[in-house]
This record gives C-alpha cells, sequence and structure tokens, in this order.
C-alpha cells in the first residue's frame, strides 16, 4: 500500500488547483517540446494515427516511468514544432484498488467527474474531467478495464484539447491546399451491395 501511494503522489504532484495549470503527469507536461522526453520512449514506433492524421504517437519504453508498464505520447505534426498533445499512461498494478484510490484523489482535487465514459456493464470504467479554462482545456480519463483484448488494468488518457483543436485546424487548412478535389462520382457509394460481406 506504501508503494501505491507513494505512485499516486508522484503522479498528482505537478497538479496545482488553478485554472489551466492542469498539464503535467508523472513529470510530462502537455503542450511542451518532445524533445524533452524522447529518452522516456522508443522513437523507431513513432508512426501517424490512422484516423488522426495531424498527429503521431509513439510508445514509452516500459518502466521509463516508476509504476507504468506501457503507454504513448502523442504529438503535433502540422506545424513547425512537436508538441506532445496527448499521454496515455498504463500501469504495472492493475488491480481496480488502484484505480478506486486514484479516482478518490481526482475527486477531492477536481470535484465529481464531468462524465461517465465507460460502459453499462462496467467491464469498463472510466471517468472523465474537463479542467482549465477558455484559454486552455484538458482532458483526463480515468479507466479501469477487465476487457482482455484492451490490456486488461488502470490507465490514464490526458489531452490538451486546446492544442489537439489547434493541430487539426492546421492540417485540415494544409488539406485544402494540397489535395486535389474527389470528383462528385468518387464521392458517391454505387452500390451497397459492394459493402456486405459475401
Amino acid at each position: 500500500m506504501k508503494v501505491t501511494t507513494l505512485i499516486l503522489s508522484a503522479f498528482l504532484l505537478f497538479c496545482p488547483v488553478q485554472a489551466g495549470a492542469f498539464k503535467t503527469l508523472a513529470g510530462i507536461e502537455l503542450g511542451t517540446e518532445m524533445d524533452s522526453y524522447w529518452d522516456l520512449l522508443h522513437q523507431d514506433t513513432a508512426t501517424e494515427l490512422p484516423d488522426v492524421l495531424f498527429m503521431k504517437e509513439v510508445k514509452l519504453k516500459p518502466g521509463a516511468i516508476p509504476g507504468v508498464r506501457g503507454g504513448s505520447l502523442s504529438y503535433s505534426v502540422c506545424g513547425d514544432q512537436k508538441l506532445v498533445a496527448r499521454m496515455k499512461l498504463k500501469f504495472v498494478d492493475r488491480d481496480e484498488q488502484l484505480f478506486r484510490d486514484l479516482d478518490r484523489l481526482y475527486r477531492e482535487r477536481w470535484g465529481r467527474p464531468d462524465q461517465w465514459a465507460g460502459d453499462h456493464f462496467r467491464t469498463i470504467q472510466a471517468w472523465l474531467w474537463l479542467l482549465g479554462d477558455e484559454q486552455e482545456t484538458v482532458e483526463v480519463i480515468l479507466m479501469h478495464s477487465k476487457l482482455d483484448d484492451m490490456r486488461p488494468g488502470v490507465s490514464i488518457k490526458m489531452t490538451h484539447l486546446t492544442l489537439w483543436e489547434e493541430e487539426r485546424a492546421c492540417w485540415e487548412r494544409q488539406l485544402d491546399r494540397e489535395s486535389p478535389p474527389l470528383d462528385a462520382e468518387a464521392m458517391q457509394i454505387r452500390n451497397l451491395e459492394d459493402f456486405v460481406p459475401h
């Protein structure tokens, strides 16, 4: 229990109470240059996210952060700077008690969550908090999964929503400039039967 308490304290150490300051978790600060974190990462795993082409994701080295078995950082690629926009951390301790302990600390720090983000059967328990102000908003999702295909255990996903949306807008502007428009025929489905498995 002492080890768990120390880990929890380290994770929440850099989260002061004023608005706009909830950007640092386990020593990684959203919105800062990736150069500070390459030693924690498998650089050769950096890849574009299939559905989020304005970001790249790179995997954390197991054990690079004490108590964390894996995860990733996502960073901006549209502009000149590579800024950390999202982090996902998966804990070595997969026990639901860790989830409950973090949930209690988060509620003490930030109040009730803004949204339930889990499923109805509670095989995935997840709470979402929106932190910050009009200038900067950060989304924190605390999750515990019992599903084998989701690597069961406790995880935190933290996203700098303001930076995320700025990067999306930058990418869309570039796309408008660089991509030739599709003709009307290429935009239409010709036959729905083409999309029925047979």
